[in-house]
């Protein structure tokens, strides 16, 4: 008996000797990384300024920079995430109180500890998250190691500002594509240098002060010209931008040399001030030129990000017609970018805006908080200029004066006018109003609606409908405004005096 009781005895000390050497080799050894690389962010303002993971939890500690005194909130749905798209879930946090206004010390900095589900131990990097909602936090691609991933490639950028006043200051990198932040360089003796790593191609600027640059992130040495901000160098897509660049700066020679010689033509005044005009506001000329300088560029680089950051530009002023044309020669990528995607719905839905096509209706507010609608004003027997326009638009503000004069000149006859504050905050557009002294008609807090609905994204927009509220004319601009209408609203009988009579 004694025998087997020995025998138990020995194997249950065995099987825990075997348990605990299991549990000691098996147990995680905790990871630390001090301020770890990441992809991008969507705010220069929040920082990680350590990571710890081990067993029982990934540990977050933070940094919020901001204006002093202003306050920050952090939503309570705050999650990381890998790859594979799995959420890990906040377990505590300390130094700040979630769903609330936080106040910054005067330091402008504020420290907390975010603390969530252990990530898996084989886990290379993860993503920090504020929630899916829109403006939220987040960081992307944090690395917990210096391998690189699949997929992945290390670029640097180098420049020199040349001036030594930012010296010791960091310059902040943003992607044009959704306006993340890529990282910060800092300046030292005129020159900077940052090292990062991408999974593809960006867009991008670095802008400090008056200096700007825009780059194409791209395994390799990158140079960032600072100066003219348009010709990077060093690896293929950046020279293929720079080419681009110069290729942009040749048709706006090619516009400045046709309205210099306008202005030095032998004309009539009339003449001559409408064919500036013309030149000015009438962008089918500027189209041409754009369409037989850039389409051979954008035909050669169809498909990487040079071709796209180009496609910007010649989407800003481009028609359906233009997009038709050039579509059937885009690739894949190009067409899978995101901000591709959006100007082309854009340049879609500005087929809405055709000559000939019925007003769009919406719901907006008179300078008395009256609900009011276009379709109040516009399919009512009249020609009706309506001018899409906001507070903070120096050239919308150019146009007033114009508009008060052809306002004045036609309103006794087959014509109205409105002026719809879009985009804007709803006391800058009452004030705006009343600073012009507008006396026609116009409808505000409308925010972006009509621009969505139209398809056009700059303004001022002045658009012409018939008295059935089809579109006459989609872009009037300055004396265009005037000439347009005279066609269509004036008499050719002259009056003593040289007066006309209305129809």
């Amino acid at each position: 008996m004694k025998k087997n009781t020995l025998i138990i005895s020995g194997s249950l000390v065995v099987i825990a000797l075997l348990a605990f050497f299991i549990l000691l080799n098996g147990k995680r050894e905790t990871l630390i990384v001090d301020y770890p690389s990441y992809k991008e962010k969507s705010s220069r303002a929040i920082e990680i300024l350590r990571v710890v993971c081990n067993d029982t939890a990934t540990i977050l500690n933070m940094e919020v920079v901001g204006p002093p005194k202003n306050w920050v909130r952090l939503r309570r749905d705050v999650h990381l995430y890998t790859d594979g798209g799995k959420q890990y879930k906040l377990l505590k946090h300390k130094g700040i109180e979630l769903d609330k206004e936080c106040f910054l010390p005067e330091s402008g900095k504020m420290r907390f500890l975010l603390e969530f589900e252990p990530l898996p131990e084989k886990a290379k990097s993860f993503s920090f998250s504020e929630g899916n909602h829109k403006g939220g936090w987040n960081i992307r691609g944090i690395r917990l190691t210096d391998e690189l991933p699949k997929g992945f490639f290390r670029y640097t950028l180098k420049g020199t500002i040349p001036t030594s006043a930012f010296d010791g200051q960091q310059i902040p990198i943003y992607r044009y594509s959704n306006s993340s932040y890529i990282g910060k360089a800092t300046i030292k003796d005129n020159h900077f240098e940052y090292h990062g790593m991408a999974d593809s191609a960006m867009y991008c600027r670095m802008e400090m002060g008056q200096y700007f640059g825009n780059f194409i992130v791209e395994e390799g040495v990158v140079n960032v010209d600072m100066e003219t901000w348009m010709y990077p160098s060093g690896t293929p897509l950046n020279e293929a931008y720079a080419e681009f660049a110069r290729l942009d700066k040749k048709v706006s020679f090619i516009i400045d040399s046709l309205r210099q010689s306008i202005i030095q033509g032998k004309m009539d005044r009339k003449i001559r001030i409408r064919k500036l005009n013309d030149l000015e506001y009438d962008f089918d000329i500027r189209r041409g030129i754009m369409k037989e300088v850039m389409k051979p560029f954008i035909l050669k680089h169809s498909n990487d990000e040079a071709g796209a950051a180009a496609l910007q530009s010649y989407f800003a002023f481009s028609t359906p017609e233009m997009l038709d044309d050039i579509y059937p020669h885009l690739g894949p990528w190009i067409l899978s970018r995101a901000i591709i995607q959006d100007e082309i719905a854009k340049i879609n839905q500005s087929r809405k805006m055709a000559i000939g096509q019925p007003f769009i209706d919406f719901e907006g507010e008179d300078v008395n908080g009256n609900k009011v609608k276009l379709s109040d004003y516009v399919g009512k027997g009249k020609y009706v200029i309506v001018d899409f326009s906001a507070s903070w638009c120096g050239p919308c503000k150019a146009e007033m004066p114009v508009l008060a004069n052809v306002y004045n000149t036609y309103k006794h006859t087959n014509f109205d006018m409105v002026t719809v504050m879009v985009w804007d905050q709803l006391e800058a557009s009452k004030k705006m109003l009343k600073d012009f002294d507008v006396n026609w008609k116009s409808i505000i807090n409308v925010g972006m609606k009509p621009m969505e609905l139209y398809g056009f994204s700059g303004i001022p927009r002045i658009i012409l409908f018939a008295p059935d509220g089809s579109i006459v004319h989609n872009n009037l601009r300055g004396n265009l405004i005037k000439e347009k209408l005279e066609e269509l609203l004036v008499s050719p009988y002259v009056l003593e005096g040289g007066s006309r009579l209305p129809k």
